[in-house]
């Protein structure tokens, strides 16, 4: 992941968003993978797939938010059809999401990332603090 002039987390690249990370869970010694191609299966199978990577609060999110906006009248919105339209774009967004927010969620749940992209993340961060100069 990119770091700031401080060294801190900056924003997102293409590359952390296409790049292929394992977690491990530190208790039952499970491990999961997230990669670019998290987006497709989450557009696939929405909740389904969310709560196959272990991942129950973001499939019950999904499948509450999709619930109450097709269920919910359109008189309410007044705009006609408003309600599948934003149940569409919560899925969408639920599916383009995946690579962020399945690592967000082991990281909440306390899993650890493993594999040579985690140690090379954590190398150059560290790498950095160390050579620059202090003041």
């Amino acid at each position: 992941m990119a770091r700031d002039a401080i060294g801190n987390p900056a924003a997102m690249t293409l590359s952390d968003y296409l790049e292929p990370r394992i977690f491990r869970s530190p208790y039952l010694r499970r491990s999961q993978s997230v990669s670019g191609a998290s987006a497709l299966w989450a557009l696939l199978l929405g909740p389904a797939y969310y709560w196959r990577k272990q991942a129950p609060v973001e499939a019950l999110l999904l499948v509450l938010l999709n619930g109450l906006l097709l269920l919910m009248p359109d008189s309410i919105l007044g705009i006609g059809s408003a309600g599948d339209t934003l149940s569409l774009l919560v899925w969408l967004g639920f599916g383009v999401g995946a690579p962020v927010l399945l690592p967000i969620c082991y990281r909440r749940k306390g899993w650890v990332e493993i594999g040579r992209s985690a140690e090379a993340r954590w190398l150059s961060g560290s790498l950095e603090r160390r050579l620059r100069p202090r003041g």
